[in-house]
């Protein structure tokens, strides 16, 4: 079921606005470009111009006179973001597994096998099809004559 409809410049997410029904990165929805700051920047919001050369710099949100933080958890660097500081993590692939483990539930893998109907459709049958044809050629090669 889907949510309540969001009017044009509400916030989604993000910290994104909502724009002909679809939620937009705040740079997008003021006509620019988002980009990735510099090093020290690099957990704020940067954009640049739609043209050539521009450069890319902290975005001042019009409406709060503030450069807003990425969202906690966004990806930087070695680390990810916390408050607007990139925080270095030495996490290795089974942290990160576990992690996705843990915030796994049942709207989640729904959510992904509707978004990829095709490969649902495949596993499903390939789980249902591939231990029959081997029985039946099990039974084949026992009752060969």
């Amino acid at each position: 079921m889907p949510g309540a409809k969001l009017d044009r410049g509400d916030v989604c997410f993000d910290n994104g606005r909502c724009e002909e029904g679809k939620c937009k990165n705040l740079c997008e929805f003021h006509g620019k470009v988002p980009c990735l700051c510099e090093a020290d920047n690099i957990c704020k919001q940067c954009c640049k111009d739609d043209t050539p050369g521009s450069v890319c710099k902290q975005f001042e949100n019009p409406e709060t006179g503030n450069v807003d933080n990425l969202s906690n958890g966004k990806v930087c660097g070695n680390g990810h973001c916390e408050a607007g500081v990139c925080v270095i993590g030495a996490q290795d692939f089974q942290e990160k597994f576990w992690d996705v483990i843990d915030r796994l539930d049942v709207n989640m893998v729904l959510k992904w096998f509707r978004n990829n109907i095709v490969f649902a459709i495949i596993l499903f049958s390939s789980i249902i099809w591939i231990p029959i044809s081997l029985f039946v050629d099990w039974l084949d090669d026992k009752y060969d004559l």
